[in-house]
């Protein structure tokens, strides 16, 4: 199926599983999109590959892919914290997308992105902000790694496909790296107390 008819029958699931309030909170994250339903779709391909860290195929099904991890994620985080999340991550595409970016820095690099087309690396660029947003990393980081996503785009021979799947894994591979730290920084505030 694909385009908007996949997001017509998410609206319908959606409709069914969410409380009144959760529907509309959902309906005013996707009226920050100004009803462009392209871009809308694009930010759920983006956190879906973010989510299940595999790659959701721009032409094909997306309702299957979305209502699974809406399903899953909802057993461990409720309807609220889901939400929220979610909310969050549209924040950061649309501040990719539209360049809202206050560390000059940072904006200069994902112009650069936007420039070569980057849009492939929208899931990692997303999981960095969450990052830098909750402290996990600290503003250099942010700036090394989207040098680091530039450097990529500029010396990949990958196509589209491709580079999103490298994306999608150097995403899962940098959460698995801070989970290690902050495992470790917690370890080491218990044996110093």
């Amino acid at each position: 199926m694909g385009g908007h008819a996949d997001l017509i029958r998410i609206f319908s699931f959606l409709d069914l599983e969410l409380s009144s309030d959760g529907l509309k909170f959902f309906l005013s994250v996707k009226k920050c999109f100004d009803n462009d339903l392209d871009l809308f779709r694009e930010f759920i391909i983006d956190y879906l590959t973010m989510q299940k860290s595999t790659l959701v195929d721009d032409m094909g099904d997306i309702y299957t892919p979305f209502v699974n991890n809406y399903l899953d994620m909802r057993e461990i985080q409720g309807e609220d914290s889901l939400l929220e999340q979610f909310a969050r991550y549209a924040k950061y595409f649309l501040m990719l997308h539209f360049e809202y970016i206050k560390n000059e820095d940072f904006k200069h690099w994902v112009h650069i992105i936007n420039s070569y087309n980057g849009k492939v690396a929208y899931p990692f660029l997303m999981e960095l902000l969450d990052d830098f947003e909750y402290g996990r990393i600290d503003q250099s980081d942010l700036n090394q790694m989207a040098l680091m996503v530039v450097n990529l785009l500029r010396n990949t021979n990958l196509e589209g496909i491709e580079q999103r799947r490298e994306f999608a894994a150097l995403g899962y591979n940098v959460n698995k790296m801070l989970g290690v730290k902050n495992s470790e920084e917690v370890e080491e505030a218990r044996a110093a107390s």
